[in-house]
């Protein structure tokens, strides 16, 4: 970047710079974490030594016992990661405006996955009716709603389900509908339904063949939903596989990737993979400590970028930490969530009290008052979290493991390990930056 055209420089003023980060000492250089804003930058030893003297002298006196060259490019780096801003804006926190909703349209289930933490299989004995649905619909249309996700259970189990996703297209035609589904019944949904009525498919695949997939999802699972990949060739919406790794299949499951990635891309060429390998406890499962999760997610991330190269497909960017944007929460208070029997949490993930019952206030309501739950535990208000440095990049961590582990929803679960992992994820990001 040539800041000499893009900004104008006052060889006899200070540069305004943030004076709270921490240094923090690698091979490849010395990463300077500011860490109320966030952000961060990679330096040399010259540069640290020229970013130390503007942070005291005017930039002329710095050239003057340095060299332009050696200001020009500490300079560079701190406008082009937006450290140093031509406009000072407040970083913005990560919570939508407007909460998406998610529904837990029955707990009935056609699979007994040995992971599934909504225990799902029978349907509840109060389950909403099609006219019950229909109102939160109009609850949330009211309230403004943009995105709706749709789940279960199985969801396409439900009689009147292409009725409800058609009455929300047309309440709206704008509102996001993703489904997620097992996807052994999508073939019930025509092509022109799928691509007239929903915007996203998530389809739940636990592994890359017949023999590992049916040990997590039973008899039969995988070769239904492969089929019915071919069903949506066509859909011209995105499409995510969401796959959930057990420990005890991660060695097989690396083994069979490629050649399971390469039928589907060959099918979906656009489609996305969602990998993970750090569950929460389910029906035969317990979760994994941190160290364990971690060195099976190394694993599976290095399989899923061979099989990228092999089959010279493009990658997908790995999830990093955003500068300048405040991560307050784990998402927590984000979600208004409503279950098969019509109770409303602030989660996902159904867990502990409800907010109330459907009936009890109008949509809107229930999402101003997630406004206050998002406010009560986000990390300004851990008494932990308020102190550590890592926490806007952090957000806290899952505030419903803090209870199920801790026993208290603001006490986190994180460790040093975790930290560090932090602080060299975000060290990697800058090195990248440069290339």
């Amino acid at each position: 970047m040539d800041i000499e055209r893009k900004i104008e420089i006052d060889f006899d003023s200070t540069i305004s710079i943030d004076k709270k980060y921490v240094v923090k000492e690698y091979s490849k250089g010395i990463l300077l974490f500011f860490y109320n804003m966030p952000n961060w930058v990679v330096f040399s030893q010259d540069e640290i030594n020229t970013f130390k003297a503007l942070e005291n002298s005017t930039v002329g006196k710095v050239i003057e016992h340095t060299s332009m060259q050696d200001v020009k490019d500490v300079l560079r780096k701190l406008f082009s990661r937006e450290i140093l801003r031509a406009e000072k804006e407040k970083a913005n926190h990560t919570l939508p405006k407007i909460l998406p909703m998610h529904i837990y349209l029955t707990n009935n289930c056609n699979l007994k996955c040995i992971h599934c933490y909504m225990y799902a299989g029978k349907p509840l004995r109060d389950e909403l009716s099609f006219e019950d649905w229909k109102g939160i619909l109009a609850g949330f249309i009211e309230y403004g709603g943009k995105e709706l996700t749709i789940s279960g259970g199985e969801p396409l189990l439900v009689s009147f389900f292409s009725e409800f996703v058609k009455c929300a297209k047309e309440r709206k035609p704008s509102l996001h509908i993703k489904l997620l589904t097992n996807g052994t019944l999508l073939y019930k949904l025509s092509i022109d339904f799928l691509n007239r009525y929903i915007d996203e498919l998530q389809i739940s695949i636990d592994g890359p063949t017949v023999e590992i997939n049916d040990r997590v999802r039973g008899n039969g699972h995988f070769m239904k939903t492969m089929n019915n990949l071919v069903h949506i060739q066509d859909f011209k919406g995105g499409v995510t596989i969401s796959m959930c790794v057990l420990d005890t299949l991660i060695e097989p499951f690396a083994n069979d990737f490629g050649k399971f990635y390469q039928e589907v891309i060959k099918l979906i060429p656009k489609v996305k993979f969602g990998i993970a390998t750090d569950l929460m406890d389910g029906r035969n499962y317990k979760r994994l400590n941190y160290d364990k999760a971690k060195r099976n997610l190394e694993v599976i991330s290095n399989i899923f970028n061979d099989a990228v190269k092999k089959f010279d497909m493009e990658g997908q960017e790995e999830k990093k930490f955003e500068r300048n944007v405040k991560t307050i929460s784990c998402g927590y208070g984000a979600t208004l969530t409503v279950t098969a029997n019509g109770y409303i949490y602030p989660c996902g993930v159904i867990y502990g009290q409800p907010l109330g019952f459907y009936k009890e206030k109008a949509i809107a309501e229930f999402a101003n008052e997630l406004e206050g739950v998002v406010k009560q535990y986000d990390v300004d208000n851990l008494p932990i979290c308020r102190n550590c440095i890592l926490k806007y990049v952090c957000g806290g961590t899952c505030r419903i493991e803090n209870h199920k582990i801790n026993g208290e929803i603001t006490v986190p679960i994180c460790i040093d390990a975790a930290k560090k992992d932090i602080f060299d994820s975000i060290y990697k990001d800058d090195l990248e930056f440069e290339t």
